[in-house]
């Protein structure tokens, strides 16, 4: 929002009061002043006349109405869904925490009582992200004199400690029980099971394994392409991988005889079904609808149940299709396949499976760091 001076002719200066809101440009000017800084400083008393006749009716509006506008016009629709939602999440807290507070008299303790009631029973990690969410919109007021003053300025975030994220995955022989549990008495309308043993598979996401088509399956080449995602949570369609990698994986040959008849099955069912499969998905309902993922988790959890896999503190071990993917990646690293191969296999940067399986990476050092010092002791012995 600046001032801009000009000369237009001997002791003569003209000043541009430039005011932008919402891509909307003002100009205000007026020239015959004799020297440049009586030109600039009318200039900016100008421009803080039109900076506070502004803001009359912004500073009138209850926070929740203000809020709601400055979200829709610079926020919703810039981002992912997820995004979206956490910002309509807010709204609704500032209409809960603030129901009748007009932009004009919103104060910085108000703002921090917010805090500390949103912060009982809550982390830390969520009060600082709601609130950040909050202080975007209270500075973008301030800034355009909105309110007169920062009241997001040296807030205190409180909350509970976060506790550490424990990854539940399945070792090796848990993941082996699981799947001969998944296979035991299967059928052709196990669409779910057949699911979660290509994802065994594979390891791939499970918006990825949504996505596989009769088209990405070569059961000559025995390969399977992911270029794909199925977005499950929110727009409910066809997108790229997460991370744009595709991939081409090779399956094993007992698999591809295991998986094939469930494959022509599905494909006839599909043909004679007088509903239309629209993008050729393999694992779809009676509908041609894609298959829940809480469908999914819910079966995976039973048969987590009938396993009786525990945890190190005896708790039900209960995974995720997720925690499938986990437990694929972690295995192979286990048993020493090579970093860029897992992601590779993954769809997963190098550095992702370094951050995400520190833990295994860590258990391999320390058992690699032992067999250095074995060969050394056979060198020298």
């Amino acid at each position: 929002m600046p001032v801009y001076v000009r000369k237009r002719g001997d002791k003569n200066y003209q000043y541009i009061a430039r005011l932008v809101v919402n891509g909307k440009t003002t100009d205000r000017t007026q020239a015959n002043f004799t020297t440049e800084s009586k030109a600039r400083k009318a200039g900016e008393l100008k421009l803080s006349e039109m900076l506070t006749t502004l803001s009359i009716d912004d500073s009138d509006k209850l926070f929740a109405d203000y809020y709601k506008e400055w979200m829709e016009a610079y926020k919703i629709g810039m981002s992912s869904p997820a995004t979206d939602n956490m910002y309509k999440r807010v709204h609704r807290l500032v209409e809960q925490y603030f129901p009748n507070t007009k932009m004009k008299d919103i104060s910085h303790i108000q703002v921090q009582r917010f805090v500390n009631d949103f912060a009982k029973n809550r982390t830390a990690t969520t009060v600082r992200k709601n609130f950040n969410k909050l202080s975007m919109c209270l500075l973008h007021a301030f800034h355009n004199r909105v309110i007169p003053i920062d009241v997001t300025y040296n807030i205190n975030i409180s909350g509970q400690k976060s506790k550490p994220k424990e990854t539940k995955f399945l070792h090796q022989s848990e993941l082996k029980k699981l799947t001969n549990r998944l296979m035991d008495g299967i059928s052709f309308a196990d669409t779910e099971r057949y699911f979660l043993l290509l994802q065994i598979a594979t390891g791939r996401r499970i918006g990825e394994i949504m996505a596989v088509t009769y088209n990405t399956f070569n059961l000559d080449k025995k390969t399977l392409i992911i270029n794909q995602n199925y977005d499950y949570l929110y727009t409910r369609q066809l997108k790229d991988t997460k991370n744009g990698v595709h991939t081409t994986i090779e399956l094993d040959e007992r698999w591809i005889e295991f998986f094939k008849p469930f494959l022509l099955y599905k494909k006839k069912e599909m043909l004679q079904s007088k509903i239309t499969n629209k993008h050729n998905l393999i694992f779809v309902d009676k509908y041609m609808q894609p298959v829940h993922y809480e469908d999914v988790n819910s079966l995976l959890e039973k048969f987590c149940l009938q396993c009786g896999f525990k945890t190190d503190n005896g708790e039900n071990k209960i995974i995720t299709s997720h925690g499938i993917r986990h437990s694929v990646a972690s295995n192979m690293l286990a048993n020493g396949i090579d970093l860029m191969i897992v992601a590779e296999q993954l769809g997963d940067t190098p550095e992702t499976i370094q951050k995400v399986y520190a833990h295994v990476i860590n258990e391999m050092r320390v058992n690699n760091m032992d067999k250095i010092k074995k060969l050394s002791v056979e060198l020298f012995a």
